[in-house]
């Protein structure tokens, strides 16, 4: 707390005055993580293919990542812990934010299945787990300012990931181009 304080230029218990404990200040970071990558999906148009709201799903969560690193590393890490030191209800809001994330990607995999795009023998929860996995480490690797952007980042990330997800036959005609 005395770190932020001093970051932000007020006196440690001027910060407390704002969050009453340390786990208010988690709660408040991962919440507002949480509201601004659903306000970045949510903000593409409807009417969308499977297709492309798992490309969108990947390349908005990558560059929000990439324009907010450190509440992104913050998020993955502390994530799985937070029954640890939040209330119940924290943990549920967050569980209920993380839940609308995921199942936006659920249902996206499941249409593509059913449309035949994606591999119908794949489970979408394993995807979905794998997938936000995936992108998540981007704040572990990623480097501004390197070789290629963000925005190349995402976009070769996203190819990379529909391209397993293919059906068979999509994939030899992928393949074929």
């Amino acid at each position: 707390m005395d770190d932020i304080a001093n970051a932000v230029q007020l006196n440690k218990g001027t910060l407390y005055h704002y969050y009453e404990s340390k786990a208010n200040l988690l709660f408040e970071i991962l919440l507002d993580t949480h509201d601004r990558r659903g306000a970045r999906i949510r903000s593409r148009p409807a009417g969308l293919s499977a297709e492309q709201r798992v490309k969108v799903f990947i390349e908005e969560t990558i560059m929000d990542l990439a324009d907010h690193p450190i509440e992104g590393a913050v998020l993955f890490q502390e994530a799985p812990f937070v029954h640890l030191w939040l209330t119940r209800d924290q943990v549920h809001i967050l569980r209920s934010h993380q839940s609308k994330f995921d199942t936006y990607l659920v249902e996206a995999i499941r249409e593509g299945q059913e449309a035949g795009t994606f591999d119908a023998s794949l489970d979408s929860r394993v995807v979905t787990s794998a997938l936000v996995a995936t992108v998540s480490w981007f704040v572990r690797w990623y480097k501004p300012g390197g070789r290629l952007s963000a925005r190349d980042v995402a976009e070769q990330s996203s190819t990379l990931m529909l391209r397993g997800l293919l059906a068979p036959a999509h994939a030899r005609e992928e393949g074929s181009r």
